[in-house]
């Protein structure tokens, strides 16, 4: 809220004194170049001093308007609060004009020098005098917004609050119920100016119904394809490891060494017959075969 000596008072008067509207505050310098957002800064003052003043009455006196029992917040909720709540009553502080500072002057300097534009569309907005007229001015119209919220809420809402016994954040006979105007902006400012209805009901759904159906040709014409494709030739190339490969050498070479193995017994086992003559024989034959060898190879 921008009253004296909360820190919002500060920031609104710096911004409204910068805007150089009119001239007819000392120190705006007067050259007309914001006028619109003197006027515009001046009603905002008015409209959040009275929104801030019906979110005091709304949150804290009246009946209770919430659901199940309220529990106090932790030290994780409470603690920011707390550091917020201190920066919104001092930190105006630390920025007052020249010859008003509680803080040494080169750290506002500083900081001004910090957050300053450096490229502009519009005429700049220089740091204008401190304009008492231009604070008293806009306080009252603030001290104004808070008063008519007050005597809305505090006083004609509570009392018929009051006398019928029940919870109420409006009056039934307000501006919204009488007058058609009144009714129409309430209910923009209810459906927030449209701006969702707009994102998702038009720009959102005018977007992804293209997309949606592109990705989803894509998907079942591309992807599929690519993806059932590489099923069908790993299948194919499966058989064909199976069948040629495996059936066909694999298999062929182990049945075929068990097959050689196999004849190979067969016609070694004729030497077997068990009769001792024989076996005499194939020895001397053989140690003949030796010595012959043994011979040859001494006469070298």
């Amino acid at each position: 809220m921008g009253l004296p000596p909360l820190a919002g008072f500060w920031s609104k008067d710096e911004i409204l004194a910068g805007t150089g509207g009119w001239g007819l505050f000392g120190g705006t310098g007067g050259n007309g170049a914001y006028t619109l957002m003197l006027v515009m800064g001046v009603a905002g003052a008015a409209v959040t001093a009275a929104y801030m003043t019906r979110a005091i009455y709304l949150t804290f006196f009246g009946e209770f308007r919430g659901h199940g029992h309220p529990h106090e917040s932790g030290p994780r909720i409470v603690v920011p609060l707390y550091v917020l709540a201190a920066f919104a009553v001092v930190a105006g502080f630390f920025n007052l004009p020249p010859g008003f500072q509680l803080v040494p002057e080169s750290w506002t300097e500083r900081f001004g020098h910090y957050v300053e534009p450096v490229a502009a569309y519009f005429p700049p907005i220089e740091h204008a005098t401190p304009s008492w007229s231009l604070a008293i001015v806009s306080t009252l119209v603030a001290l104004i917004g808070v008063g008519l919220a007050y005597n809305y809420y505090f006083v004609r809402v509570d009392a018929l609050a009051r006398q019928r016994g029940e919870s109420l954040t409006e009056l039934p006979d307000g501006w919204v119920s009488r007058y058609r105007w009144a009714r129409a902006g309430h209910t923009l400012l209810v459906n927030k100016y449209y701006f969702d209805h707009l994102y998702s009901g038009i720009i959102a759904a005018g977007v992804k119904g293209p997309i949606a159906r592109a990705a989803n040709w894509f998907n079942q014409h591309v992807l599929d394809g690519i993806v059932d494709g590489t099923a069908k030739a790993t299948v194919e190339a499966s058989h064909v490891v199976y069948d040629v490969i495996d059936q066909g050498i694999v298999d062929g070479v182990v049945n075929g060494s068990g097959a050689v193995a196999d004849a190979t017994g067969e016609e070694l086992r004729h030497l077997q017959t068990g009769k001792v003559q024989q076996y005499a024989a194939l020895l001397f034959a053989g140690a003949s075969v030796l010595a012959g060898v043994f011979v040859v190879v001494l006469s070298f």
